[in-house]
């Protein structure tokens, strides 16, 4: 009986919204947030032969581009299409496209210095910093003086990019954020989107490079103040500086062997190779002389650090008082130490330069299985397998400062000119 009733609730719903007009419903849809549903059903509508129907369609276009996406002209083009429309003169449907289309004309008539210096910016990205700085000034001024101006949110738009790219994210993802308070479909007029993903992803991206460099900071007073209230100058034998010397080499023997158990492995499987989209003939070699070599060597430099800096703080923490303080803080410095160096070596290695996969999926521990290929997208892959078979080839057009010298090892050239070119 619990199930019919569901089936009958539902049933009813789906007849009501059949006969709901779909103007409605596209004003549902975009209440609910579903803008490209709603989109959709207003241009079904736009071709309906009758002409009232087309004109309320057109109307509730030009409305939703003003209101919700911030397209002004496109929203008078629509209002101008609504008098073309084959209707009474005295519709009221005309009537309010007139007052519309008189309020759009008088707002951008009163706002004309505005309106053409938002079309005279060049893009951030690529103008000139002394530009890029002139138009980051008009634009404040604009958002400062003009707080009623009906392209506010354009103004904060393009603030937020140049903000962008002199790399004060924190600033950029709140004008971004304001933008799309104002209009919240604009990313159908201005890829806002795009460019707030971006300004966050790499504001996360400084602060964590910034609170592993504090870390650091910190770790190192600590051990400058722990070693010198040690005084080891008084007590450190050669066979305490053996113990350190051990711990280096004993940190290079692990890698080298976890190495050759996991980066250098020659296996990767079909479903990473699809999903990281390579083809083979691949490379996956991390040995010396691969393109990607030093990664694995800045690992080692890494974890190598981390083993000294573990034994100098170790010799200072040897003087606490008790035996189970320097335990413990031995421990924790460790933990931290480590993790910050790893974290920065990710930062700086890995992050946006390497694809991390990982078969399964499910759960924290699910990742340990997964790995992060490094593919150089920009070389053709017989070039790495083959390199022999690939004369003479046009330097300049590798950006990469390793592959470059990868290319020039190990790849012929006629004659010195061109590889030098």
């Amino acid at each position: 009986m619990k199930h019919a009733f569901c089936i009958l609730v539902l049933i009813c719903t789906a007849v009501v919204w059949a006969q709901t007009d779909p103007v409605e419903q596209a004003q549902s849809l975009f209440k609910q947030g579903d803008y490209l549903a709603g989109m959709n059903l207003l241009t079904a509508e736009l071709n309906s032969p009758d002409a009232v129907k087309q004109a309320a369609a057109l109307e509730a276009f030009a409305r939703y581009q003003e209101e919700l996406v911030g397209n002004y002209d496109y929203a008078l083009r629509l209002y101008q299409s609504i008098l073309k429309n084959n209707l009474p003169k005295d519709d009221p449907l005309k009537a309010d496209a007139k007052e519309q289309m008189a309020r759009i004309i008088e707002l951008k008539s009163r706002y004309r210095a505005e309106d053409v210096l938002l079309r005279s910016l060049q893009p951030p990205e690529v103008a000139k910093p002394d530009r890029c700085d002139r138009q980051t000034m008009l634009l404040r001024s604009i958002m400062e003086s003009k707080p009623d101006y009906y392209r506010n949110y354009e103004v904060f738009y393009h603030l937020g990019r140049h903000y962008l790219v002199t790399q004060d994210y924190r600033r950029s993802c709140e004008l971004l954020d304001r933008a799309l308070q104002l209009k919240p479909a604009i990313n159908f007029y201005l890829p806002l989107h795009t460019c707030r993903e971006r300004a966050h992803r790499l504001w996360v991206q400084s602060n964590v490079n910034k609170g592993s460099f504090i870390s650091v900071g910190v770790l190192l007073a600590v051990t400058i103040v722990s070693f010198y209230a040690a005084r080891p100058w008084r007590w450190v034998r050669m066979r305490h500086l053996a113990i350190g010397f051990a711990g280096a080499a004993l940190w290079v023997i692990v890698f080298a062997v976890f190495y050759k158990l996991t980066a250098a492995r020659q296996i990767i499987p079909d479903e990473s190779q699809t999903q990281i989209s390579i083809v083979p003939p691949f490379y996956p070699d991390f040995g010396p002389g691969s393109p990607y070599w030093h990664v694995a060597q800045n690992l080692c430099i890494y974890g190598l650090v981390g083993t000294l800096g573990v034994f100098v703080f170790a010799v200072g923490a040897a003087k606490f008082k008790r035996r189970w303080m320097a335990v413990m803080g031995n421990g924790i410095f460790s933990v931290l130490l480590f993790g910050t160096l790893l974290t920065i070596f990710y930062m700086y290695n890995c992050n946006e330069k390497s694809v991390f996969y990982s078969v399964a999926q499910q759960g924290s521990l699910g990742r340990l299985n997964g790995a992060s290929y490094f593919v150089n997208y920009g070389m053709e892959p017989y070039i790495l397998t083959n390199p022999k078979a690939y004369p003479d080839l046009a330097l300049e057009n590798v950006s990469d400062a390793h592959m470059y010298e990868w290319v020039k090892r190990y790849c012929t050239f006629s004659t010195p000119e061109k590889e030098s070119k």
